[in-house]
């Protein structure tokens, strides 16, 4: 009995674990540039500022030539090794391609690749529609030294902005969204800031890692 209330405990604080909020938050200063933090609960797990921070060089040996060939292989190991983990293991490699093509035309492997990566869009896109912003503001004053030029930049920001923020509260959900952009015929340059902030939960990024490792392994049993 004592077994059976461990695991439902710890089963309970898994559940709990992947259902508490995970934020992202945004923010650009014209004085800072553009940073974020990735906070969970009380925990920083990535934070550009800390990131950022100058670093002591170190004295770097003098590479040998033959390490420039080896990074490059490396690099198609990893680029080939992500493609298959995705389930596009035709176009891993050209060895891959020209195999696929051989055995069931370009037609075929075309129509299978082009099928994954709609797949992959559509799930990616569900994982990017899971997102909650709790905040967004955004605050544009348009300044020039022409006020002609200021008022053009004026009407075509406005048009680009508005339809792209309506284009992100149907795609995810935006609680109270803040758009301010103003014309400033007394400034002589163009000032924006930006602050947001993403709420995610972590079982999403779960569901989201299960499914392309279900999806991994359907494609390797296929193709044996």
């Amino acid at each position: 009995m004592t077994a059976l209330w461990i695991i439902l405990g710890a089963a309970a604080l898994i559940v709990l674990v992947l259902a508490l909020p995970l934020r992202i938050r945004l923010r650009y200063r014209p004085e800072n540039g553009f940073s974020y933090r990735i906070k969970y609960l009380f925990f920083t797990v990535l934070n550009s500022e800390s990131a950022s921070a100058p670093e002591k060089k170190k004295p770097q040996a003098k590479k040998k030539s033959a390490s420039a060939p080896s990074a490059k292989k490396s690099g198609g190991n990893a680029a080939q090794t992500l493609l298959s983990f995705l389930g596009l293991d035709e176009i891993s490699s050209a060895a891959n391609l020209k195999k696929a093509v051989g055995e069931r035309g370009l037609l075929d492997v075309i129509g299978s690749v082009t099928a994954q990566l709609r797949e992959l869009l559509s799930h990616s896109a569900a994982l990017l529609r899971k997102g909650v912003f709790t905040r967004f503001s955004l605050h544009v004053l348009v300044g020039s030294e022409d006020p002609a030029q200021a008022a053009l930049s004026y009407g075509r920001l406005c048009a680009a902005v508005y339809p792209l923020v309506s284009l992100l509260d149907a795609a995810m959900t935006l609680r109270a969204p803040e758009v301010d952009i103003r014309f400033d015929d007394s400034s002589d340059e163009t000032r924006a800031s930006f602050d947001a902030c993403l709420q995610y939960r972590p079982w999403h990024f779960v569901c989201f890692l299960f499914y392309l490792i279900g999806n991994y392994f359907k494609h390797q049993k296929g193709a044996k």
